[in-house]
């Protein structure tokens, strides 16, 4: 040991022995930390309890029951989006209801939808319908004047047929459709005047054709069009124009909105009360109604008048025979008159014309009341 040199003292290197570097004390104060922040692989659910620490029910103010609102924003924000959160009320959209509309403004053919009605009419229901509502009287809206027209999709295939009235211009109507629907219409039938009982005339061809009705989609509107009718064009045309001659040309409704005698008549001969339920088609239907609104002869006007005639003389005949005694009365009091020519004759008419009146009068009600009996007392 050379003289001059401090040593250190034995209390120094103890403690210095007894140090650690200061990098090794950090990296193992980390590797504490991060074992016990680590979860065990071996338990699957459940937070780790420390062995010292016993189990605590979480306090209310714990997310527990989160609105969905609170549970959205609390969610992480790199979570996947296409996974289903069931705290989460979910947006349906529906895209049945989106309109794709081309450049020119118009829908595409696969987005027209004519929907079928969910059960059609048999030919005899349709039958019954079409005698009752001609048979019924007019209405004040059955009287408006008014064109039919028929027209088509331009991109249908002339398969689907709008037939509709308007008591306006028929451009002005077609205008409309093209604003409203979004397309130009292509006309093949417009009625050549003015028609009387127009709302008629539709109300029966709608009836006719009842069976081939389709229901097609709008795009400006909510509630879509129900005049849409699958048939071909001869169909639908001639249609219009067998019943346009009926209204127009047979003129079968009197001034008062009856149907007149001439035509009662036919259709009470032409068209047969029993029909076969299961064998008849709406082809034989048509048919038929195509020979019932045939112009009448002239042996219907006779055999129509004469029944008519018939039965008028057969009301009278009823109502002579009811009030027999009071008629043979009065004419046997005016006989009287005649011949006396005085006051008592006179007297004696009026007497008659008095009794024969009284029994039309109601007397009053001879009926006892019923007498309730009296409320106890409480």
């Amino acid at each position: 040991m050379v003289f001059g040199e401090l040593s250190p003292s034995p209390s120094y290197v103890a403690r210095k022995s007894d140090q650690s570097p200061p990098t090794e004390t950090r990296r193992r104060a980390s590797t504490a930390h991060t074992s016990k922040r680590r979860p065990s692989t071996d338990s699957e659910s459940g937070p780790q309890i420390a062995p010292n620490q016993s189990p605590t029910r979480p306090s209310q103010s714990a997310n527990s029951y989160q609105t969905p609102s609170t549970a959205a924003l609390k969610r992480p924000q790199d979570a996947s989006p296409d996974v289903f959160d069931a705290t989460i009320p979910q947006k349906r959209t529906c895209t049945s209801n989106k309109k794709t509309a081309h450049a020119s403004g118009q829908r595409a053919d696969s987005e027209e939808i004519y929907s079928r009605p969910k059960t059609q009419e048999t030919a005899r229901l349709t039958h019954a319908k079409l005698c009752n509502r001609i048979r019924t009287k007019l209405s004040d809206d059955d009287r408006i004047k008014g064109v039919i027209y028929v027209f088509r999709h331009p991109t249908s295939d002339g398969s689907v047929w709008k037939i509709g009235t308007t008591k306006r211009l028929y451009i002005e109507r077609f205008d409309e459709h093209k604003s409203c629907c979004k397309f130009e219409p292509d006309p093949f039938h417009v009625s050549a005047q003015e028609i009387q009982n127009c709302n008629l005339l539709e109300k029966l061809i709608h009836m006719d054709l009842c069976y081939q009705v389709r229901y097609r989609s709008c795009t400006n509107r909510t509630k879509g069009h129900d005049e849409w009718f699958e048939v071909s064009e001869y169909m639908a045309v001639e249609t219009v124009k067998k019943w346009e001659r009926f209204i127009h040309e047979g003129k079968p409704y009197d001034s008062q909105g009856n149907l007149n005698v001439v035509w009662s008549y036919v259709l009470e001969q032409r068209s047969p009360a029993a029909l076969n339920v299961r064998d008849m088609s709406h082809d034989a239907r048509h048919e038929q109604w195509a020979d019932i609104l045939a112009p009448p002869t002239y042996s219907d006007y006779v055999y129509a008048y004469s029944a008519y005639a018939r039965s008028e003389l057969k009301a009278t005949y009823d109502w002579v025979y009811m009030f027999f005694w009071q008629l043979l009365t009065i004419l046997y009091s005016l006989h009287a008159l005649a011949l006396c020519r005085n006051r008592p004759a006179f007297y004696a008419l009026v007497f008659v014309l008095g009794c024969a009146v009284l029994p039309s009068f109601r007397l009053q009600s001879t009926e006892k009341q019923k007498v309730r009996s009296p409320k106890k007392k409480a």
